[in-house]
């Protein structure tokens, strides 16, 4: 039974629906098969704009903490879908030309509130899609160099090497050429 079906079965249950709880964002996304591409949207799954901006955040070369890097079967599938791919070149354009929108929700009316259901409320008792303040823990942050900068290192540590080698053959040619009039008895 997916993780996501044993929370929605233990939400009837008193006391049991924090029992096997998620620690990170990441972790549920994964367990529930949000990320999954092959999946039908909106199902189970996120739609591929939101799984185009996961990808894009992911592949980027900025700072993400460590549990983003894809390092997971689930994780590999998204990065690597053709579909997902395209969509993320239209988005990266977009982002570039400053046409991309950002996702938007429609303002709470109480008309559309389910009975026996209680909306995340905020200060004042207002309805918010933000959940209770939670803190993440950002120690594990992976800096992607950008590739040039890589090349850039790799070249001047080379330069250096040699730089440093220079001195030390001048040294040896200068001690043949002290040796050279000298014959060594056996």
């Amino acid at each position: 039974m997916p993780a996501y079906q044993r929370k929605i079965r233990d939400a009837i249950k008193p006391f049991k629906i924090d029992q096997g709880g998620f620690s990170t964002i990441t972790e549920l996304l994964e367990t529930t098969e949000a990320l999954d591409p092959s999946l039908v949207e909106f199902d189970k799954r996120l739609s591929d704009r939101a799984l185009t901006r996961i990808v894009k955040d992911l592949t980027s070369a900025y700072y993400v903490p460590g549990h983003w890097t894809p390092s997971t079967e689930v994780w590999r599938t998204l990065c690597n879908d053709k579909r997902i791919g395209a969509l993320l070149v239209d988005i990266t354009i977009e982002m570039r030309e400053g046409e991309y929108e950002l996702p938007t929700v429609s303002s709470y009316s109480p008309d559309v509130l389910k009975p026996d259901y209680t909306p995340l409320m905020g200060t004042g008792g207002r309805p918010t899609a933000l959940g209770p303040a939670t803190r993440v823990d950002d120690t594990t942050t992976v800096y992607r160099p950008d590739p040039d900068d890589v090349l850039a290192a790799e070249l001047a540590a080379d330069e250096a090497k040699a730089a440093a080698a220079a001195p030390q053959q001048e040294v040896e040619e200068e001690e043949g050429f002290q040796n050279e009039g000298e014959v060594e008895v056996l």
